[in-house]
């Protein structure tokens, strides 16, 4: 007495439901969970069937969360109760001015704060774990109009979460080409695993899952499906199966959804999600599933949070890339060639692809990495060093467990796929020479800060130049040498110049003042607060030390070179200077190598050797 039904009533979407024959006739409920369907062999059934899905159809293509706008007083969170990055951007003003606004695709203000008003805990938790200080948005686009209709909560939003990207006048580049992708070694050697996670939605359907009416998950599962299956005729690699919810009626081709052994074998290999997952619990299983191929190196899950999130995993970040560019580009292709019903991805010049959640617009890119790295993973200070590779420690430093660390490479606005690749490649190179800094038999590390700020002192004639070089080399700092900037103010004739130049040559030391504001000045330009970096010849007093922080400028490690006083006269005397690189050789501790005849014919004695006084003075 009871059958399912599937129809094309609408842009060739299936319709769904179940239909109960009783004695009054016919009734059309909402999908249920039957066992068999039963096929009628009479017209007339078939006819009372059909007639059925119009009624179905008609009644439920409204079902959406279509609530009265409240006044802005009315909503739960004016009083602060939970407190989210939407929340501390809508004013009263702000509110009352964007009310009654409705999108293209008839969504109100509303909807886009309505998530989270429903949800239990403070906030929706859409931000990937692991980017900076960002926990909660508590705010979703409901439709790829909402950015613009409003734009006066929206932009300052993506502004903030995005690193200060300009929504209006920004432009994001897409590059998901695969010979862009940095080269240079197997990974790098440490990567073990790899996870890129892509978000995409359909233009002209509701974004987010929470405003989508069964309907709209039905047209969406069938729309991406149908390219998915697409990709094998370019890809063989990528020849798939889908698999609806077990219990889903809105699959044709697969109506009660997968098998339990089916869904066994998902759960195993961690593919399928669950309620818990996503931002809309409505009917859970109608709509939602998940594809994949065959040989398990690609996902995509539909309807989860986003219309399409696809997954590709494996211990090459290369290969990673490879298939999810293929897939990506591949789908776009088959969306747009779709004669009967053409769609595309959401996207816009500014924003990228379009997602209901605005971290993730842009790339929609989520890139997750894990190294093999025993040495760093022990390190209770990871966390920072992974800040300076651009890389982002999941969870903070619990994250790494055993001889693994797991990270995230964030993907802002106004950065590509292929630059958000590279950038994690980087970051990978420079954590790799760490490791094997910490596993050739170094027990600590000298050097450990965000901003490396190193003064290299001592005796004159005692290295400091080359010991300074290393370092800054070695930890990839800005190199500033007190010797250096006099010479560039001497040779630009500058007023400090001028004066300096003639103490010089009358063999009068620089005095302090004087060197401390010249040193202040260069390490406040922008390459020395973004690198770090690392002084040599300057302060030679306590004294001179404490006047730099003064400045602004105190170091975190000093490197004082010690020597026998009774070495300082001989080192001095015997110096030579490279005018070129301005690096020291000394006829007896660091002669010139013999192949190096045009070096040696360059050197010229440094002209405070010449003066006896400027030597005394500066032997102590």
């Amino acid at each position: 007495q009871e059958a399912r039904f599937v129809g094309t009533f609408v842009r060739g979407v299936p319709t769904y439901g179940k239909v109960t024959f009783g004695e009054t006739g016919l009734s059309v409920a909402y999908p249920g969970e039957i066992e068999k369907v039963k096929v009628a062999k009479d017209k007339t059934w078939v006819d009372l069937l059909a007639k059925a899905a119009r009624q179905w159809w008609k009644a439920n293509s409204e079902r959406r969360p279509r609530e009265k706008e409240p006044p802005y007083t009315d909503l739960p969170f004016t009083n602060n109760t939970a407190p989210t990055i939407c929340t501390e951007n809508l004013t009263k003003d702000m509110w009352d001015g964007m009310f009654g606004r409705i999108t293209a695709g008839k969504m109100r203000i509303y909807h886009c704060v309505a998530p989270t008003l429903a949800n239990k805990k403070p906030g929706i938790q859409v931000i990937p774990p692991g980017l900076p200080d960002l926990t909660r948005v508590g705010l979703l686009a409901a439709d790829e109009h909402c950015y613009v209709v409003f734009r006066e909560l929206f932009d300052p939003i993506v502004r903030e979460l995005h690193g200060g990207y300009d929504p209006v006048e920004g432009v994001h580049a897409t590059n998901l080409d695969p010979t862009k992708v940095d080269n240079a070694g197997p990974d790098h050697g440490i990567i073990v695993g790899c996870k890129i996670t892509v978000r995409r939605s359909l233009s002209g359907v509701a974004a987010a899952t929470t405003c989508m009416t069964l309907d709209e998950k039905a047209e969406v599962e069938a729309v991406a499906v149908k390219a998915l299956q697409t990709l094998k005729k370019t890809e063989p690699w990528a020849a798939g199966q889908y698999f609806p919810m077990l219990g889903s009626d809105t699959y044709a081709e697969k109506m009660g959804g997968c098998t339990e052994e089916e869904t066994e074998v998902l759960k195993a290999d961690g593919v399928l999600f669950d309620q818990s997952h996503c931002f809309d619990t409505r009917d859970f299983v109608q709509g939602r599933g998940v594809w994949r191929t065959k040989d398990k190196q690609l996902h995509v899950l539909i309807n989860k949070e986003e219309h399409a999130e696809f997954v590709a995993q494996g211990p090459s970040l290369h290969t990673c890339f490879q298939n999810m560019s293929k897939a990506l580009l591949g789908t776009d292709k088959a969306l747009k060639a779709d004669k009967k019903h053409p769609s595309q991805w959401a996207h816009s010049p500014s924003l990228g692809f379009i997602t209901a959640c605005p971290a993730t617009c842009g790339t929609g890119m989520v890139l997750q990495i894990t190294l093999k790295a025993p040495k760093l993973a022990k390190r209770p200070d990871l966390s920072a060093l992974a800040a300076r590779a651009g890389l982002r420690l999941i969870e903070g430093d619990a994250s790494a467990k055993g001889d693994q660390v797991l990270l995230l490479c964030p993907s802002p606005l106004g950065v590509s796929e292929v630059e958000v690749v590279n950038k994690a490649l980087e970051g990978v190179a420079f954590l790799s020479k760490y490791e094997k800094m910490l596993a050739g038999g170094r027990g600590a590390l000298w050097l450990w800060d965000d901003h490396p700020k190193v003064c290299v002192t001592g005796a004159p004639s005692g290295d400091k130049r080359a010991v300074a070089k290393a370092v800054a080399e070695e930890y990839g700092c800005v190199l500033v040498s007190a010797a250096g900037l006099l010479k560039e103010q001497v040779q630009a004739k500058t007023e400090v110049g001028v004066t300096v130049g003639k103490m010089i040559e009358d063999g009068y030391l620089v005095p302090p003042g004087v060197m401390s504001k010249l040193v202040a000045e260069r390490l406040s330009r922008p390459d020395c607060a973004s690198k770090g970096w690392v002084l040599e010849g300057f302060p030679r007093t306590a004294g001179q030390l404490e006047e730099l922080a003064k400045l602004g400028h105190a170091p975190n490690k000093v490197a004082v070179l010690d020597m026998k006083h009774t070495l300082v006269a001989g080192r001095i005397t015997g110096r030579q200077v490279d005018p070129k690189t301005g690096d020291a050789f000394h006829d007896q501790y660091r002669p010139v190598p013999l192949e190096d005849e045009e070096v040696a014919f360059r050197l010229v004695e440094r002209g405070d050797d010449a003066n006896q006084r400027a030597v005394t003075l500066r032997a102590g």
